[in-house]
């Protein structure tokens, strides 16, 4: 009858009854995991499974199904997630690391409540699992299409993923983070899992651009000496009509110089790639 169903630990009851009547209803495959309570008193996990037979007709005659003790997997599955807690939040006390792990093929990322709040999430809603997309929203528009590519990328051959981008803030700033993570790949080569760490490097970018606006202004400088010398050397071929060919030679020497500092200058020629 249906006297097993008082066995059900009151907090899967209605989970399981829910994913049985749906099965009875169809007359489909039954598959629920609920905790059983012993003779003993406990409560062990239990992976229930059934087929129905069918008569000609279509009619289900009866059920045949198991039960799977899987009691120290869920154990274990509980510990892990806890020690995956605890170390998410280290790492984020310690030196404002946030830890992601995204199942590809069901696009869900799940991350702790610190990643989650630099991308403007919900912590609860990004611990229970977001769409990609929802993560990228936060993605500054112009560091984004680099973001998806390299993503693309490290889904497409397996292997490393890393990016520098801006995330948008609610109050309107921008922080600096850089992301790194490896894909697996099934045995057909599709993306599977993409599990990674996330930085967020704000101070350094700031230290950085601090530096090469620095650096620029020093160059000015620099560049307005050699045109002060410049000039003075032709100031003083005007009086002095013998010096004009040492003059022209000078010049040109200040102005080659000019150049090659311009080659040699911090942040020459660097390009403001983000990814």
């Amino acid at each position: 009858g249906v006297g097993w169903r008082s066995f059900i630990h009151p907090d899967d009851r209605d989970r399981a009854l829910a994913a049985w009547n749906e099965a009875e209803a169809s007359g489909t495959r039954f598959q629920a995991e609920y905790r059983i309570r012993t003779a003993e008193g406990g409560y062990r996990w239990l992976l229930a499974r059934a087929l129905p037979y069918h008569d000609d007709d279509g009619r289900v005659l009866r059920w045949f199904g198991t039960y799977t003790d899987i009691h120290d997997f869920k154990t274990a599955e509980s510990e892990l997630h806890v020690t995956e807690e605890r170390l998410a939040l280290t790492l984020a006390a310690a030196s404002g690391i946030g830890v992601w792990d995204f199942d590809v093929p069901n696009d869900r990322v799940t991350a702790p409540g610190p990643f989650a709040r630099l991308f403007g999430l919900d912590p609860a809603a990004a611990a229970a699992g977001r769409s990609l997309g929802d993560f990228l929203a936060a993605v500054h528009p112009a560091d984004r299409p680099g973001v998806e590519t390299a993503l693309a990328e490290a889904m497409r051959l397996g292997g490393p993923y890393s990016a520098e981008f801006r995330l948008a803030q609610p109050d309107g700033t921008l922080r600096w983070v850089m992301a790194r993570g490896h894909c697996t790949l099934d045995a057909a080569g599709r993306p599977l899992r993409l599990p990674g760490a996330l930085v967020d490097i704000t101070d350094r970018k700031q230290a950085e651009e601090a530096r090469e606006l620095l650096a620029k202004e020093l160059s000015h400088r620099i560049k307005n000496i050699f045109a002060l010398v410049s000039s003075l050397a032709s100031f003083t071929a005007r009086d002095a009509p013998e010096a004009a060919d040492y003059a022209r030679a000078l010049r040109a020497r200040i102005e080659a110089l000019g150049r090659a500092h311009d080659c040699v200058r911090p942040g020459a020629g660097a390009g403001a790639g983000t990814v």
